[in-house]
């Protein structure tokens, strides 16, 4: 192959991996003039990490059994396009689906079958390969394949499926134990304490606060959900008053709670919501750590095992997760794992935001088969469906994308303006709230860049407030000027789905870094930025935003400190791996929210689009949505739903 188009493959094959450095020896077998190195190259355009195409050729080179050409061929793309659907976070894929998509991966892949095959070739290929393709339950191979021939799993994930669901199995199989010993009438005991806590009308408790404490009192597995705005948080804080309370009035130990999220920036939220309980001298002994991340709850780093588990299980009786919806299958084994006898798991989340990047939709999963005659779950489950938080126009157009409702929807987006921001932008305001919903069509880079420039001010403040002349010990004498820097990002976030691309948030930082900075290097005075690998040295974790200042010429990243409401700040060149922060992916932003969220879906990413996405990004904003895009990508949008395959769901509604 010619050394210029080798060049530009290994510079495209760069540009696209997001996952990990693609192997060393996938730059020289690519370019062999063979099969493999055929392969390879078309693999590129089907959209596959490097990773996956090295693991399948990996695969068959050291699994494979097939002769003949064609065969080899097939095999490849067999195991390439079930290596794919695996890193889109199926845990298993159906025999169904493989046979609708996969003849479309073969249409660029030039691999001829014969006549005499083209009815057999999947079980041919299969027969003649049992080192790469063995029957479950006895056979092991890379790939399994379920008793019933209609599943294939990578043999690591069905491993952590049949673990998870015996420990799932086991938590939803023990029913009617007691939070607390001795309590002969749970449902008395928190009614008198409802009685007590409800007269006060600062305690915002309702009749679902006392079903959610009676329901995680009893069970050891139970679920919150609800949509944005419909008190998920506020109603978990009086349900650990009550508890609480109904267990001091009943003079039983103080529990051993423990509150936790995927991200540190949804942890943080949690403590911010929770205060008032967290912080009463009546209960804080029973919140000995505060609300932190999944990995630092479960002794998690990279490379080793939990600290807790089975063996070494928490010491706790309830243990609360928020934001479940981002919780993979490998961490939720975990946290089953890690449990003691007796503890409850308590989950809240939104089903219908974006499942998590790794393997599996764990909450939608355990959600699937409500009011099934057979559901797992029956009486642990608390839908919330009534919106407390005003956000007019936000709630609206979000109920419809994912309800699916694509006419009303662009209706919706077309409906004449009732009012106007400084840009002329149209915008959708509900006549009852404050949320607005601007539209507009994709505009030019240059147009965009300078809008957002405005848009966040960033140029005006800095003017406002420079670098400071003062070593960084004197922070607190700057607090409130700090705190200007972080309130501006709380307020203001770009949104994209993609890394990659002109609209892409790679593309973004860096241009908006060199508009809003104008020449003062990679590194300069009120930075947005964000952690994106966990630090337990500096506890820093991925998702944590903070905002370099200046002090002395020094640059110094500040991040917010939630036990004292202040600040914590570290030299930049000590920190680990970080990313500039005015715009981010809408995975990113979730356990996140903000004022005003600039949500752009360009073209060109046409994949990644689902009504999860537009749903999960639009609801990111408390006050303001301004969605860019055009009218054929949001029809694409919410004509699909993210669909990840797995046994969970079976599981759930067949009888214990």
């Amino acid at each position: 192959m010619h050394k210029g188009k080798i060049r530009g493959l290994r510079r495209f094959l760069e540009l696209k991996s997001v996952r990990e450095t693609p192997p060393k020896q996938l730059w020289s077998r690519m370019s062999n003039p063979n099969a493999e190195g055929d392969f390879m190259q078309k693999a590129l355009l089907t959209g596959s990490e490097s990773y996956q195409i090295y693991g399948a050729v990996h695969m068959v080179g050291r699994f494979g059994a097939s002769r003949e050409a064609w065969e080899k061929k097939l095999l490849a793309w067999l195991v390439l396009y079930i290596l794919n659907q695996s890193g889109n976070g199926h845990i298993r894929i159906s025999r169904e689906d493989l046979m609708e998509d996969f003849p479309l991966w073969l249409k660029g892949a030039s691999v001829k079958i014969p006549e005499d095959h083209k009815e057999s070739y999947l079980s041919d290929i299969l027969s003649r390969n049992e080192r790469l393709f063995a029957s479950l339950p006895e056979g092991r191979a890379p790939i399994v394949i379920s008793a019933d021939g209609e599943s294939f799993y990578l043999l690591k994930r069905w491993r952590y499926e049949q673990r998870f669901l015996q420990l799932l199995e086991a938590l939803i199989g023990e029913k009617g134990h007691c939070l607390f010993p001795g309590w002969e009438n749970p449902r008395t005991a928190l009614e008198e304490a409802y009685g007590l806590l409800s007269q006060d009308p600062s305690l915002l408790m309702g009749p679902e606060t006392l079903q959610a404490a009676e329901m995680t009192s009893t069970r050891l597995l139970s679920v919150i959900t609800g949509g944005p705005g419909t008190g998920k948080t506020t109603l978990l804080g009086g349900m650990l008053r009550l508890l609480l309370e109904a267990g001091h009035s009943s003079g039983t130990p103080p529990l051993n709670i423990r509150l936790c999220a995927p991200t540190g920036r949804a942890a943080g939220r949690m403590e911010e919501s929770l205060q008032g309980v967290l912080h009463d001298p009546s209960y804080e002994s029973s919140f000995p750590i505060a609300p932190c991340t999944l990995h630092k709850l479960l002794g998690l780093v990279p490379g080793s095992p939990p600290r807790f588990n089975r063996n070494r299980p928490l010491s706790a009786d309830l243990i609360v997760v928020d934001e479940a919806s981002m919780v993979d299958l490998n961490l939720m084994y975990y946290i089953l794992d890690a449990l003691q006898p007796g503890a409850r798991l308590l989950l809240l989340g939104d089903k219908d935001q974006l499942p998590s990047v790794e393997a599996g939709a764990l909450l939608s999963d355990f959600l699937h088969g409500l009011g099934h005659p057979a559901y797992a779950l029956e009486g642990g489950v608390l839908s919330l469906s009534r919106v407390h938080r005003n956000s007019g126009a936000i709630l609206e157009g979000a109920g419809l994308i994912i309800r699916g409702e694509t006419e009303e929807f662009l209706s919706f987006l077309g409906q004449p303006a009732r009012k106007k921001d400084r840009d002329g932008r149209r915008s959708t305001e509900d006549s009852e709230g404050d949320g607005l919903f601007f539209y507009q069509d994709i505009p030019d880079f240059p147009s965009f860049l300078d809008s957002m420039g405005k848009e966040f001010g960033l140029k005006e403040l800095k003017n406002k407030i420079p670098p400071f002349n003062c070593p960084v010990s004197h922070w607190e004498d700057q607090r409130e000027e700090i705190n200007s820097y972080f309130q501006l990002f709380r307020d203001r976030v770009i949104l994209a789905p993609s890394r990659r691309g002109l609209f892409g948030i790679n593309s973004l930082n860096r241009a908006l870094s060199a508009h809003i900075a104008e020449g003062e290097g990679p590194v300069f005075h009120g930075q947005p930025i964000m952690i994106t690998r966990n630090d337990y040295e500096r506890d820093l974790f991925n998702g944590d935003r903070g905002v370099v200042l200046t002090f002395n010429g020094q640059s110094f990243a500040f991040f917010e400190d939630s036990c004292d409401k202040g600040f914590r700040f570290y030299p930049v060149s000590l920190l680990g791996e970080y990313q500039t922060a005015f715009a981010l992916t809408i995975h990113k932003s979730q356990g996140s929210e903000y004022g005003h969220v600039t949500l752009i879906i360009p073209e060109g990413v046409e994949r990644l689009l689902s009504r999860e996405i537009l749903y999960t990004g639009i609801t990111r904003a408390r006050e303001q949505v301004h969605l860019i895009s055009r009218r054929e990508l949001m029809e694409r949008s919410l004509s699909r739903g993210v669909r990840r395959h797995s046994g969970i769901r079976e599981f759930m509604c067949r009888p214990l």
